[in-house]
């Protein structure tokens, strides 16, 4: 076949092998992505909502000389003996895509605790005295068939009312807490239906107020966001199986491709033995060997001697101390000599030089008798 390419046969032979192996790898996983289901049973959303709950503030000051200022918003440091009561302001939004039953109920309790504090380690904590509830917002019930809920109501801290129950505490029966704490937490719970199924509603957020000492700072968490939903099984497409499948057979159809290409355009070749053997000569003793511009002169057939092996051809030189000389007669014909006045020794590694008179390759007679060494 015209224009076909020339490769080593142990080349040739390597890249099939490696195109043949690829192939059958991507051949491999295209079968194993084909055989695998486009489809799977998930859990899927078919209702969510999302929900807020919080608590704003007020801080009010009892009447003095000292301040004209009646109030105060949150973010900053209060004077505790200046301080009357704190209105707290609950607030819940829900929202979602569609209507929904939902039902619950809210409420706000105040928890007042006193502790004690423990050394343990490099650390200090809080151990539980005594602690007090009272509510704030009784239970509050709530219900709607909506997408969209809001509940709003405030109620008076009174701080007042705290820290003198915290004095009062310490002074009747001589007990000190280190720190005391008002926890003011806003509860809602409930439930979220739909036709296909329910969910729960759930949110605490909750303000810190430290009692103990001449000034507080709100703390706590004063936002709880959630986001909730009602899921069904579904049958869902799995995501990119389509893309995968066609991926990896494209790139099963370009090896295959590939392999025959190589397999139809190339062809192997076995390199020239000639070559091969000259080129491991000159690769082993190439700094021993000298290179002869011009024949040698004519030598009787009776003193020119031909060994079997270049190797034999070094023994003698190195038997006798000569360099080995080197002449290309022609492209295929290469002469190795060691001379040993009078007789030449010499060695042909060109096998069409068999069917010439050795004797014309290096002057008046080249026809030779063969020596085993």
């Amino acid at each position: 076949m015209k224009g076909r390419f020339d490769l080593n046969n142990n080349t040739r032979r390597f890249l099939l092998t490696g195109l043949t192996i690829i192939l059958l790898i991507t051949g491999g996983m295209t079968v194993l992505k084909y055989l695998q289901p486009t489809q799977e049973q998930k859990e899927v959303p078919v209702y969510s909502f999302e929900s807020t709950a919080g608590i704003d503030y007020q801080v009010f000051f009892r009447p003095n000389n000292f301040f004209p200022q009646q109030s105060a918003g949150p973010g900053q440091a209060y004077i505790t003996p200046l301080t009357e009561y704190v209105e707290a302001h609950f607030n819940y939004l829900l929202t979602s895509d569609e209507p929904a039953d939902i039902q619950g109920q809210y409420s706000a309790t105040a928890l007042l605790t006193g502790y004690v504090e423990k050394k343990q380690g490099e650390e200090r904590i809080k151990v539980k005295a005594w602690e007090i509830n009272n509510n704030v917002v009784p239970a509050t019930p709530f219900s709607g068939q909506q997408d969209r809920l809001e509940l709003s109501t405030a109620a008076p801290i009174n701080i007042r009312h705290y820290t003198n129950f915290a004095e009062t505490v310490a002074k009747e029966i001589r007990f000190s807490a280190d720190v005391v704490e008002l926890k003011v937490t806003y509860d809602i719970a409930g439930t979220v239906k739909t036709e296909q199924g329910e969910t729960q509603l759930q949110a605490a957020p909750y303000m810190l107020i430290p009692i103990k000492g001449n000034s507080f700072m709100v703390e706590g968490v004063l936002e709880d966001k959630k986001e909730g939903s009602i899921t069904e099984m579904q049958t869902v497409p799995i995501p990119g199986i389509e893309q995968t499948r066609l991926t990896w057979l494209i790139i099963s159809c370009v090896m295959l491709i590939l392999l025959v290409g190589t397999w139809v355009v190339t062809r192997g070749t076995t390199p020239d033995p000639l070559l091969r053997e000259l080129a491991s000569i000159f690769k082993k003793h190439g700094d021993r060997i000298v290179h002869v511009a011009e024949g040698l002169p004519g030598i009787s057939k009776d003193l020119l001697l031909k060994v079997n092996s270049f190797e034999n051809l070094v023994a003698v030189a190195d038997e006798i101390s000569q360099p080995i000389l080197y002449e290309m007669v022609a492209e295929e014909i290469h002469n190795f000599y060691v001379i040993d006045d009078p007789l030449l020794y010499t060695y042909h590694p060109s096998p069409l030089l068999l069917e010439h008179d050795v004797s014309e390759s290096i002057g008046s007679a080249r026809k030779t008798d063969e020596v085993d060494f």
